[in-house]
C-alpha cells in the first residue's frame, strides 16, 4: 500500500496518509529518522556524526523538503494491532552515560513489550528521567510507546494507555497518570476562577 507525506497541523509535524485514507500524526523528534527512512532518506551516518538530536534535525529538514512524497508502507498501517513487533530499549545518555547499552528486542505483543521494558529498567537501575526508549515498531513504522512504568500508549489514538501492566484503570489518563492537559486546565480554571 502506498503512503503519502503531508504537512501536519502544527509547525514541525507531519501526517502520514495511507492510500485508503487512514492517517497518522508524527510529531516527536525520535520518530523523524525512521519516517524519513521510510520515504527514502539515506542519512545513515548522521547519528554517528551529529548524535541523536542532530539525526532528528537532519531527518526533519529532509522530510520538510519532501512534503507530498509517496512510498511503500513499511508497517505504519499494518492490519493486525499486535505481532511481529520490536521495542527500542535505551537510557538517557546524558544522565546514565554510555555504560547502559541501547538495543531493540523482538516481541509478539504490547504486553510482552511492557515486560521487556520493565526488565531492562530494573536490570540497569534506571529512574524515570533515565528512560529514553520504549518506541514499539512494526517494520520502520512506530505504532506505540512504552513509558518507564510499563504502560503502553497508542501513538495515534490520543492520551489513553492501551495496556497497563498493573491492571489499573487506563481510560482518560495521559502519561504519568495525570488527566489530559485540557482537562487539567479546565479543573484549574474552575478552582481558581480564572477566565483563560
Amino acid at each position: 500500500m502506498l503512503i503519502f507525506l503531508r504537512p501536519g497541523p502544527r509547525d514541525g509535524t507531519f501526517v502520514v496518509v495511507a492510500a485508503d485514507g487512514r492517517s497518522i500524526l508524527v510529531s516527536t523528534e525520535w520518530d523523524y529518522a525512521p519516517l524519513a527512512r521510510a520515504f527514502g532518506w539515506h542519512g545513515r551516518y548522521a547519528k554517528r556524526k551529529h548524535g541523536t538530536l542532530g539525526e532528528a534535525a537532519a531527518a526533519h529538514n529532509w522530510l520538510d523538503s519532501r512534503k507530498g512524497a509517496s512510498a511503500e508502507d513499511p508497517g505504519y498501517f499494518a492490519p493486525e494491532p499486535h505481532g511481529n513487533l520490536t521495542v527500542d530499549l535505551a537510557a538517557n545518555a546524558r544522565r546514565r552515560g554510555p555504560r547502559v547499552p541501547s538495543r531493540s528486542a523482538h516481541v509478539a505483543s504490547v504486553a510482552e513489550a511492557s515486560a521487556v521494558v520493565r526488565q531492562y529498567v530494573n536490570q540497569y537501575g534506571l529512574g524515570q528521567a533515565d528512560w529514553a526508549g520504549g518506541t514499539i515498531r512494526r517494520g520502520e513504522g512506530p505504532v506505540a510507546r512504552v513509558s518507564y512504568d510499563g504502560r503502553v500508549w497508542d501513538l495515534h489514538g490520543g492520551p489513553k494507555a492501551i495496556y497497563d501492566p498493573s491492571g489499573g484503570k487506563t481510560e482518560g489518563t495521559s502519561q504519568g497518570g495525570k488527566p489530559p492537559p485540557s482537562e487539567a486546565r479546565r479543573t484549574m480554571r474552575a478552582t481558581c476562577g480564572c477566565k483563560r
